[in-house]
C-alpha cells in the first residue's frame, strides 16, 4: 500500500497542493490524508470510508478516483491472498481433496438420477400396455346401440349426476341443446384475469429543516432491488422496498441511520462523500452517520 501512498503525495506535490488545500476540497480530516499518504489504510474509520476517501483525495489532485480504487482493491486482494497462504501452507491440497469429493458426489447423485428415470420410464410402460390390452366388453364399457337407447327413451338420466343437472354448473350453458343462447354467461373457471399491480408510494422529498452546508446528508441509488428503513434524529422517515433505478435522498440535523436488506444493491452517498455499497448480496447492515 506504499506506493499507492507515494502516488498521491507525489501528485499532490506536483499539483503544488498542501494537505490543508486537498482537506478544504475533500472534508476529509488532514490526519486521514496523511494516513493514506503514508499507505496505512488501516488508520481510517472503517473499510466503507476507504473507497470513497481514496477517490474524493485522487479527483482533488488531479487522478482519475476509479482508477486509485481500483488499484487500492487489487493491492488489498494480493496482501489478503499472501496472508492466506502463510496460514495455511496446505490450503492447496485441501481446496484439490474437496473438489475430487464433490466431484464423486455429483456423480454418484447423476447415477442413483438415471436410475430413477429408467424405472419411471418402465412403470410408465408397462401401464400404457395394460391399457391397450383391456378385454372387449369390461365393466363400465356400453355399446353405441346402447348408449343411444338410453338417451331415446330417458333411461339412465335420474339418479345419474352430471347428465341433466338441476342447477347450471359455474360456466355451463343452461339451455337444452337446440335453444338459442340466451346470452353471454359468467367467466368460466380458469379464465385469466390481468393482475392489478399496486402503484408504490413516492419516495418523500428531503425536508429542508437547517441551513445548507449544516447537519447531515444521505443520498442513495438502487441498483438492485432493497428494502429501505430510515431513521432520521431518532424518527424513521422511511421504509419499504426500492426497485433498480429509485434514487432519494434524506437529511438530519443530529443524525440518520439507515438499514438495508440487500446491502450490495445500493450505492451510500454521505455529505458528500461516496460511501458505495454497504456489504454483500442479502446481507442485512445498519449503519449510523456519523458513526455511533
Amino acid at each position: 500500500m506504499r506506493e499507492l501512498g507515494e502516488l498521491l503525495r507525489n501528485t499532490r506535490e506536483a499539483e503544488g497542493l498542501s494537505v490543508a488545500d486537498v482537506q478544504e476540497a475533500t472534508k476529509i480530516r488532514a490526519r486521514y490524508l496523511e494516513a493514506m499518504e503514508e499507505g496505512r489504510f488501516e488508520a481510517l474509520p472503517g473499510e466503507v470510508y476507504v473507497k470513497g476517501f481514496l477517490r474524493s483525495f485522487a479527483e482533488a489532485v488531479g487522478l482519475s478516483g476509479d482508477e486509485v480504487v481500483a488499484r487500492y482493491k487489487a493491492e488489498r486482494a494480493r496482501i489478503e491472498t499472501e496472508k492466506a497462504r502463510e496460514a495455511h501452507p496446505d490450503q492447496g491440497r485441501d481446496v484439490s481433496k474437496k473438489s475430487r469429493i464433490r466431484r464423486h458426489w455429483l456423480m454418484a447423485v447423476a447415477l442413483v438420477a438415471i436410475v430413477v428415470v429408467a424405472i419411471v420410464v418402465v412403470v410408465v410402460g408397462v401401464v400404457v400396455w395394460r391399457q391397450g390390452h383391456v378385454p372387449a366388453g369390461s365393466a363400465g364399457v356400453c355399446s353405441g346401440d346402447q348408449g343411444a337407447a338410453d338417451l331415446a327413451t330417458g333411461e339412465g338420466a335420474e339418479g345419474s349426476p352430471g347428465e341433466f343437472p338441476s342447477e347450471a354448473q359455474p360456466g355451463e350453458a343452461t339451455t337444452l341443446p337446440g335453444a338459442p343462447e340466451a346470452g353471454p354467461r359468467a367467466t368460466a373457471p380458469g379464465a385469466l384475469i390481468a393482475p392489478v399491480t399496486p402503484a408504490r408510494p413516492p419516495i418523500p422529498a428531503a425536508e429542508e429543516a437547517f441551513p445548507a452546508g449544516e447537519g447531515h446528508e444521505l443520498s442513495v441509488a438502487i441498483t438492485e432491488r432493497c428494502w429501505v428503513r430510515v431513521v432520521a434524529d431518532g424518527k424513521v422517515v422511511f421504509e419499504r422496498s426500492m426497485l433498480a433505478g429509485e434514487e432519494a435522498t434524506w437529511r438530519a440535523e443530529r443524525s440518520i441511520r439507515i438499514k438495508v436488506g440487500n446491502a450490495s444493491g445500493i450505492d451510500v452517498t454521505y455529505n458528500g462523500v461516496h460511501i458505495g455499497v454497504l456489504g454483500k448480496p442479502g446481507q442485512v447492515v445498519e449503519r449510523a452517520f456519523p458513526e455511533d
